[in-house]
């Protein structure tokens, strides 16, 4: 069923907004280009890297995070639900924004990642854990930002790939961008349709022998629109779509006999924005309305699911100074769900409200205190104030700098938590917590082209009422509240980049220790404790050279650690070589190998992943 949105304005009161920009400083004719919501120095964000975001084309955000960044990553098959969490958190912990709007769905609280192409956004942020808030609706473990920013410059770019991969996938994609000093046009487009028929090794039969995977075609769709007019200097006025539309035949399960499944996805978001940049104030409009359709059918179970949403989410922001040192935010947030299923008999709704204010203090030189209030009402709960204190302090002529900050966050049981079928729960509680975070991190520059960056972090959390379904004493699953849980952990990274006359080369690491445990001591399913990435980066002449490669602890897949997956590793290259055509046309021709060492490897009990496969792609682009 095709969905067709009518997008409308809903109005709501401005008060002051909270979000921050870093770059932000204090000068007579007070400029802010962008309105895109930074965390403050006194919060840990990382962005990923430009040269991966350029390059990947053939990347969906589920494999871009799961390949070049810390989060845990879950697939449940090739083409299959991807979903990624922070810090030992769960995945509904961890909110996803397009453009300001989150992605997440009211029902059952997640975003699926494979469904997004690298098409529809620019710019990745990573807010972790205290910095989700920023966003208004972060979740408990953090925030994932896809963004675009227009810019008003007189320039023109079209890019067109097409990719295949050995698997039976073909990816193709087209953007367009046009803007002058008044207009920025912008058009994204991916299709992807794969016969998915790849081999991996089934534990259940047999350890040495690969087997195929067969019926798991999949075909899905991405369609971005974006239109920005400024008038003068000082007022922009935006409008924004994307499309999302899939059809999937799901991997089998290694235990399954007979069967199969099969879901659709649709989903459509609109939204209107508008933006006044004063001398000293920033304040920004945005209202979207987004429909969503989930059709799911097990032929082994005789079940179909029908699953349709309705969101709509309005924001108002501003952002003022109150002297040279000081600069205060606030925002005023509404958020409407409103869904329904089968399981539900009636469809049910949520609303809530949020109200943030933020204040930067530039305490003494580079040294800045930043505080947080938060008062959030979703439907019968009421959160007076959550608030969050951090602060940055600069050791040594930033090569060295320290920041920490504490937070208390709630989160509320989704409407899938609450009415699905048996095993929803009407009395579940909120999720209520605190958090810690401290972290020393900085930038050695031995010139301008050469540096080296680094950062060490150490986190600790508390969740008390810890949603979390469970089978009962007759199998049936059950949302229940546990009584608390706790993440401690510990994040390191470094990046080396050195700059020739004829090469680029950049080399970093990650590693992640979390320990996240129930009331009862046990680690929580799908957390591995460790986890290691490496990626090198190399662009000689005209070719390009990218790797990667992560190792992953055991998972878990049962509660008290009865049972897990065990450790794996994953490693990926690919070589690139742009020719250079008159004028300002250009083609990027790549190969490269996913899995290039063939190691089996599950991030979901029961869901196969490819063994090694091939892919080639084309790009062509006029800038």
């Amino acid at each position: 069923m095709k969905l067709i949105g009518v997008y409308i304005w809903t109005c709501c009161w401005c008060l002051p907004a909270f979000s921050q920009i870093d770059t932000l400083l204090f000068l007579k004719p007070f400029t802010v280009e962008d309105e895109q919501i930074k965390p403050t120095s006194a919060y840990k964000s990382l962005t990923i890297d430009s040269m991966v975001l350029l390059k990947g084309n053939y990347l969906n955000v589920g494999e871009l995070l799961f390949r070049h960044s810390d989060l845990v990553v879950k697939n449940y098959g090739s083409g299959a639900l991807s979903t990624a969490s922070m810090r030992g958190l769960g995945a509904h912990h961890t909110k996803v924004f397009w453009n300001g709007i989150p992605l997440n769905s009211g029902m059952n609280g997640t975003t699926d990642l494979s469904l997004i192409s690298k098409s529809t956004f620019s710019d990745v942020y990573l807010n972790y854990g205290a910095s989700g808030i920023i966003n208004g609706a972060g979740g408990l473990g953090g925030a994932i930002d896809l963004r675009y920013v227009p810019n008003f410059e007189n320039k023109m770019s079209i890019a067109a790939s097409q990719g295949f991969e050995s698997i039976g996938t073909s990816n193709t994609s087209f953007n367009y961008l046009t803007s002058s000093k008044k207009w920025n046009f912008q058009t994204g487009f991916n299709y992807q349709v794969s016969a998915n028929e790849f081999e991996y090794i089934n534990p259940e039969i047999n350890l040495e022998e690969k087997v195929k995977m067969e019926d798991a075609g999949y075909d899905k769709i991405n369609l971005t629109q974006s239109i920005f007019f400024k008038h003068r200097t000082k007022h922009r006025f935006g409008l924004r779509g994307f499309y999302t539309g899939s059809k999937r035949e799901l991997p089998k399960l290694n235990v399954q006999l007979k069967g199969t499944e099969n879901q659709e996805d649709e989903s459509i978001i609109g939204s209107v924005e508008y933006q006044f940049t004063g001398k000293k104030v920033l304040i920004l409009a945005q209202s979207s309305v987004s429909l969503s359709h989930i059709l799911y059918e097990n032929t082994a179970i005789n079940l179909v699911s029908n699953s349709n949403e309705y969101k709509s989410w309005n924001q108002v922001r501003a952002k003022y100074f109150i002297g040279r040192k000081l600069k205060m935010e606030s925002a005023l947030i509404g958020d409407y769900t409103q869904g329904f299923n089968e399981s539900y008999s009636l469809a049910k709704s949520q609303i809530s409200m949020s109200m943030l204010h933020q204040a930067e203090w530039s305490v003494y030189k580079d040294v800045k205190v930043t505080a947080i209030t938060k008062t959030l009402v979703v439907d019968e709960h009421f959160f007076p104030i959550l608030p969050s204190l951090g602060i940055a302090i600069p050791l040594s002529k930033k090569m060295l700098m320290w920041r920490g900050n504490v937070a208390w966050q709630a989160s509320v049981p989704s409407l899938n938590d609450q009415y699905w079928g048996t095993g929803g729960n009407v009395n579940l509680l909120p999720e209520e917590g605190f958090s810690v975070e401290s972290e020393l991190y900085g930038n050695l520059k031995l010139n301008q082209r050469n540096q080296f960056e680094y950062e060490l972090t150490g986190y600790f959390s508390e969740t008390h009422n810890w949603i979390a379904w469970a089978p009962n004493l007759n199998g049936v699953w059950m949302a229940e509240n546990l009584d608390h849980v706790t993440a401690k952990g510990l994040e390191s990274s470094f990046k080396c980049v050195f700059e020739g006359s004829k090469i680029r080369a950049a080399t970093g690491a990650r590693f992640s220790y979390n320990v996240s445990q129930d009331q009862n001591g046990y680690q929580l399913i799908y957390v591995p404790k460790n986890r290691f990435l490496y990626n090198v980066e190399v662009a000689f002449y005209n070719f390009l050279v990218l790797f990667d490669h992560q190792l992953s602890d055991r998972l878990y897949i049962q509660k008290g650690e009865l049972a897990f997956l065990p450790s794996f590793s994953q490693s990926n290259i690919s070589l690139g070589k742009e020719w250079k055509l008159k004028d300002m046309h250009r083609i990027l021709t790549s190969v490269y190998c996913k899995n290039m060492f063939d190691e089996p490897f599950q991030s979901v009990a029961h869901r196969p992943m490819p063994m090694r496969y091939f892919g080639f792609t084309i790009k062509y682009s006029l800038s």
